[in-house]
């Protein structure tokens, strides 16, 4: 599917960082559990500037001072603990199932509530997808309810359902993340 017109997609510098992870956090909303344990107070002012440097800064997340500056609450470090556990196995699969040739994800996909349904969602997927295919690999994602039919009209199918997080009764009482893993098997590149 050729990108539309009005949609230009170019790869992003450190500088771009803030404003993209507040269209990430206008995107997703309040109503995001694995977003609102990946990224603490997201969705306030103080939350999306804190969220947009640290985005930046700390995804290496330098040990556990690293840890510790990100989500300084010890139970918010446990919660995104318990979450990232579950979360991964779905990818850690497909990575052994690539046999050493690696997997392309599709990651943290997001438009700006006032640009949806204009192109700009399927023109990000079908980047991703042509990089994988290019590449030779397969494409995953862990998709939410609102994204799963986009990435289908993409051509990517739910593998797993419902990801289930095993969050203990430690956490029985937090929402957890509804997250269908999904993939798209690679097509020999020509």
């Amino acid at each position: 599917m050729p990108t539309p017109p009005n949609v230009h997609i170019a790869p992003l510098s450190d500088l771009d960082i803030p404003k993209t992870f507040g269209v990430m956090s206008l995107s997703f909303g309040a109503d995001a559990p694995f977003i609102n344990a990946y990224f603490p107070a997201h969705a306030t002012p103080a939350g999306r500037a804190a969220g947009g440097g640290g985005y930046c800064r700390d995804r290496g997340l330098d040990g556990e001072e690293g840890v510790r500056r990100y989500w300084p609450e010890e139970e918010d470090r446990e919660w995104m603990g318990v979450l990232w556990r579950d979360y991964v196995k779905p990818r850690t699969g497909a990575l052994v199932g690539a046999e050493g040739r690696g997997v392309y994800v599709l990651e943290l996909l997001a438009v700006h509530p006032e640009y949806r349904r204009l192109g700009a969602g399927a023109a990000l997927v079908n980047v991703g997808l042509k990089a994988a295919e290019e590449k030779g690999v397969d494409a995953i994602i862990e998709s939410t309810d609102a994204g799963g039919p986009l990435y289908e009209k993409c051509g990517l199918k739910c593998e797993i359902e419902r990801i289930v997080f095993d969050v203990g009764e430690q956490f029985g009482g937090k929402k957890t993340p509804k997250l269908c893993f999904m993939t798209k098997g690679a097509v020999a590149a020509s």
